[in-house]
Formats: structure tokens, sequence, C-alpha cells
């Protein structure tokens, strides 16, 4: 109870104090350091993945715009044998690793490659990307779904077939397989350090189109609404961000358009 006892007392208290404090804000700025840090890494990889990807794309819609240009409404008057056969003489179209097909106005398939597609088993919501790009008269890239003939999740592409005179006569369909080795390899045999994924996200239907982490592909994302952050992220955001995902656990999640 001596006046230099508590002065001792009150010091030692004073210092412990400061010691914590110290050691508070240094580990709360190491982390905001790391996460930083780790966070532009994170970035830079995945701005670099959906630059390449996106010029994979670009590559295979400018194939298939480039095959349509030359041909006219001439092919309506061929047989589908004779199509087919026109089809296969495009190297391009091996880009494809689903294959390709031709459709009427209607928006029926005339003749595809190497597959036969039955017009009978084309639903109107499987083939929306056809009759949008016969529709609007340009290039549409479809959301991902299960194709009925292949039995695969795919993703098609479909460019108008103009005549001489500019009208839309059919289209031309590219089908990429999800389920077969395509372009997207690069993307879905990685994972992101330990524990990460890498998601191909449609942002306009919400769906996982493929991703790293397999059983997640042709994944539904919850409702807009649902969650702030990943409403960001589709309406365009691009950066880092710490959030909880729908599966209830926190991530570090790095999106590039």
């Amino acid at each position: 109870h001596s006046l230099k006892a508590r002065i001792t007392l009150l010091t030692l208290v004073i210092f412990l104090i400061s010691i914590w404090s110290l050691a508070f804000y240094a580990d709360r700025e190491l982390r905001r350091d790391i996460r930083d840090l780790l966070g532009r890494q994170q970035f830079s990889a995945v701005f670099l993945l959906a630059t390449e990807i996106n010029e994979d794309l670009s590559t295979r819609v400018r194939a298939l715009e480039q095959v349509a240009s030359e041909f006219n409404a001439v092919m309506d008057a061929r047989r589908s044998e004779a199509l087919k056969a026109l089809l296969h003489e495009q190297v391009v179209l091996n880009l494809f690793n689903g294959g390709a097909f031709f459709t009427n106005l209607d928006a029926q398939v005339v003749a595809s490659v190497p597959i036969e597609y039955k017009s009978q088993e084309l639903q109107q919501s499987e083939f929306k990307e056809v009759q949008d790009a016969i529709v609007e008269g340009k290039t549409m890239i479809g959301m991902p779904i299960m194709d009925k003939s292949l039995g695969t999740p795919v993703v098609r592409i479909a460019t108008p077939i103009r005549d001489d005179a500019g009208r839309v006569h059919g289209a031309l369909v590219g089908v990429i397989n999800l389920a077969a080795p395509n372009f997207l390899d690069k993307f879905q045999k990685n994972q992101y350090a330990e524990s990460g994924a890498y998601l191909l996200v449609d942002a306009r239907n919400r769906i996982i189109v493929t991703s790293s982490d397999k059983p997640r592909q042709l994944e539904v994302l919850p409702p807009q609404g649902v969650n702030e952050t990943m409403d960001r992220y589709i309406q365009g955001y691009e950066g880092v961000e710490v959030f909880t995902n729908p599966k209830g656990v926190e991530v570090m999640a790095a999106v590039s358009h």
C-alpha cells in the first residue's frame, strides 16, 4: 500500500496497456496490409484470365460471323447433306467443340455437324439465342443450358445469315460443349491458392457458366436483393471485397468483367 508500490503498479499497468494497444494496432494494420496485397494479386490474376477468356470468345464470334458472311439465301434451296458438307469444309468451325448447325428463319435446324439435331427436341426457351439473333440481326451468346442432343451443358453462339440485300434468312450457330475439352479448360482445371476457386458467371441470367469448383457448374445465384455485394458485382462493379458468399462462408472475391 506504499506510494512507491502504487506508482510502480500504475507504471506497469500503463506499460502493459501501451504494449497491448500497440500490438492491437500493429495486428490490425498488418491484416489490412496483407488483405490489400492479396487483393491486388488476386485481382491481377482474375483480370488477366478474364482478358484471355474474352479474347478467346471474341475469336469464336469473329470466326462464326466470317463463315456466316460466306452464305446467303441460296442455302435454303440446298439439301441437308449438301449443307452438312459446307459446314465440314469450314475449318474455323473446329473452334466449336460441340459442333455447328444452320437454322432457317423459324429457328429450325436445317443441317448440323457432327451430331444430328432433331428439330422436335428443340424448345423455344432452349434456342432463345437463335431467335434473338434472327430477330435482332446480330450475333447473340446464349445462356448456359443442358443440351438434349449432346446430353451436356453447353453455350451457343448464334449469328444471322443474310442475303445479298441484307435480309436475314436464318442463322449459323456454334456450340461450346462445357463438358468436353474446350478453351475454358485453363480456367476449370485450376483453383486459386489452396482453397479458392474461379467462377465464370453469366451476369444477365445469374448463372455460373463453369467453375474450377466443378459442382458449382450451372449453379443459379441468389436473386437480386439477397446479397448486396454480389448484386454490385453482377451490375458491373470490378474490384476486390470481403463478404459472405451464398454458402455462408466469408471470402475474399475479385471480379473482372
